[in-house]
């Protein structure tokens, strides 16, 4: 089931992680064993798009900064150029990084182009 809005979120814990998985997944008939996480050492960021009307968007992170504990994540949303040939379909584009080394409660999402902000996460705000 796709979001009804983007969603830009901190996996502070496992039960976190494995509800994000199960639901990127969702369709899938065997889907891959969750990752390991060792929450407290590193951060896990997710990003997962709203449903979009067909192929060709996706989202990829440009640079991470730390700042003070806290994480800065730079992104593209990209989507089909204009006059391109896409498949018809529903998709939801996700991406799940981890940061080693930091345990961050905060995490800012801004545009790599315009360094505007799309949104902030802490642990707590994950909707799992």
């Amino acid at each position: 089931v796709a979001p009804i809005e983007d969603q830009f979120l901190i996996l502070g814990d496992a039960d976190a992680l494995r509800a994000f998985w199960n639901e990127a997944y969702a369709s899938s008939l065997t889907p891959p064993a969750t990752p390991d996480v060792r929450f407290g050492d590193e951060t896990l960021i997710a990003v997962r798009l709203a449903a979009r009307p067909s192929s060709g968007y996706g989202v990829r992170i440009d640079g991470i900064e730390r700042q003070d504990g806290e994480l800065f994540v730079s992104l593209t949303l990209t989507q089909p150029g204009e006059g391109t040939i896409n498949a018809t379909v529903m998709t939801s584009p996700w991406l799940l990084v981890r940061v080693l080394g930091l345990d961050a409660n905060v995490v800012w999402f801004r545009d790599s182009e315009t360094d505007s902000l799309f949104a902030v996460a802490r642990p707590e705000d994950a909707p799992f």
